[in-house]
């Protein structure tokens, strides 16, 4: 796998752009440190005439001769060409920020592919193993007795189910690797972008020299022609350098490319053979393992075939036996019922007769219980009428007698309240007559103890004394 495969799969091919571009501009400035010394001598310096030492920019034609022109400029020009100074920066302040070499970055995109291809030679590996496992599994099932014969083919069928999927993944992750070892980025579109990017640099300084140029000296010669046969010596120098810069880096790059691109198909080469080795020895133990397997299963359904025959075999024959008895038994049945039938033939005949017999009689009887059931009838209703007339008479003497049982009863009750009435006469009689007696007796004691005390003696008369004055 090249260096190329690396880049595309490790950044996008227009961010690998802008780092080209930005290293081709970095590369066309070779004295950056004098430029940004320079600017910063503008703005330190209180003024060009004074400076002790001020800036100057030397021209160098084809010829080697050393011709200085000194550039005196005013405080508005020194504005002017920090101006236009900061405006090129801006555009290239991107560019400053990057420090990285294009081998150091080409380093970093064929890790990042390494990276990524190993991931998926794991991911491969790891889906190999279950393939393995899902292998062992059918084989384990495959040599399980009969009595575990459902069992392990519904196991062997979802194991096929697992088997096929697997199979499925395998070959997208195997078509995943191939493409990722076989893309290249689109290296002439990015130089042509970058030679692009070169132009506008070198277009910006030559507009930035002409303007200092004209600034100073309005009838001086500019930088960006040749017309006027002054030779452009920065351009050509940075140019040329330029060029053999490319020239060194692209020689760099295609040969570390070309190395890195021999390393990495030879260690996948060595990995996809010691890989194939593997698998193949996996694959031949797996298909003696099934050869031994598909032996083993053929004897013992031989001889399931076998014990299944005799099995057969033996039930019939015992079925038929079973089946003789049965119908042996059945015959000697059928013969017991069918003198049955005709025992019970024989005495339905007699049953018959004196059935019918026996309902002749019951019908003249029962005429006769007939024609006595309409004369008790009527003889009981005539008894029926009697008593209900006497039942009647009946009612009524009770009514009468009702009658005088209730006069005799209210007679009785006044009979009975007259006697309480008098009894109670009598006792309060009786009382009275015994209050009146204790009275009396009281009274005469009450009497004769007054005598003993003097009673009917004549009151004492009071004697004359001193009368009380009245208060």
């Amino acid at each position: 796998m090249g260096a190329g495969g690396a880049t595309a799969l490790a950044a996008h091919p227009a961010d690998v752009e802008q780092q080209q571009s930005e290293e081709s501009l970095l590369d066309m400035l070779p004295d950056k440190g004098r430029l940004s010394v320079e600017v910063d001598a503008f703005d330190r310096a209180p003024s060009w005439e004074t400076a002790t030492t001020a800036p100057s920019y030397t021209h160098n034609n084809n010829n080697n001769n050393n011709n200085a022109m000194p550039l005196t400029l005013s405080r508005a020009d020194r504005v002017s060409f920090r101006m236009l100074v900061r405006r090129a920066l801006q555009r290239l302040a991107l560019v400053g920020r990057v420090k990285e070499s294009s081998r150091i970055q080409a380093k970093s995109y064929s890790r990042n592919v390494t990276d990524r291809v190993t991931a998926d030679l794991a991911e491969q590996h790891k889906l190999e193993d279950e393939f393995l496992r899902i292998m062992d599994k059918r084989t384990h099932v495959l040599t399980k007795t009969n009595r575990q014969a459902g069992k392990s083919q519904n196991k062997f069928a979802e194991s096929a189910g697992e088997l096929a999927t697997l199979t499925v993944e395998l070959r997208e992750l195997t078509f995943k690797l191939v493409t990722h070892l076989k893309s290249d980025p689109n290296v002439p579109a990015n130089v042509k972008r970058v030679a692009m990017r070169r132009g506008e640099l070198e277009s910006l300084l030559a507009a930035s020299l002409d303007e200092l140029a004209s600034a100073n000296d309005p009838g001086a010669p500019t930088f960006a022609t040749k017309e006027v046969g002054v030779p452009t010596v920065l351009r050509e120098m940075v140019t040329g350098e330029l060029l053999k810069m490319q020239e060194e880096a692209e020689i760099s790059r295609k040969e570390s490319e070309a190395s890195a691109a021999v390393r990495e198909l030879r260690h996948a080469i060595k990995t996809e053979r010691v890989t194939h080795d593997e698998l193949m020895k996996q694959k031949v133990n797996t298909l003696a393992n099934l050869r031994r397997q598909l032996k083993s299963n053929r004897d013992t359904d031989n001889a399931n075939l076998s014990y299944r025959h005799r099995t057969l075999l033996y039930d019939n024959e015992c079925s038929r036996r079973v089946e003789d008895t049965r119908l042996f038994d059945l015959a000697t049945q059928k013969r017991k019922l069918q003198e049955l039938k005709a025992r019970e033939n024989k005495d339905s005949g007699t049953v018959q007769t004196y059935l019918t017999q026996r309902a002749s009689t019951l019908s003249k009887s029962a005429s006769r219980w007939q024609t006595r059931y309409e004369t008790d009838t009527v003889t009981k209703d005539k008894e029926t009428e009697t008593l209900k007339r006497d039942h009647q008479n009946s009612i009524v003497r009770m009514k009468e007698m009702e009658g005088i049982y209730q006069q005799e009863v209210a007679n009785k009750e006044l009979r009975e309240a007259e006697e309480r009435r008098m009894k109670v006469l009598e006792r309060l009689n009786m009382e009275s007559g015994e209050r009146r007696n204790r009275a009396a007796l009281k009274i005469q004691s009450l009497y004769r103890g007054w005598k003993a005390r003097g009673g009917g003696k004549g009151k004492k008369k009071k004697g004359k004394g001193k009368k009380g004055k009245k208060k």
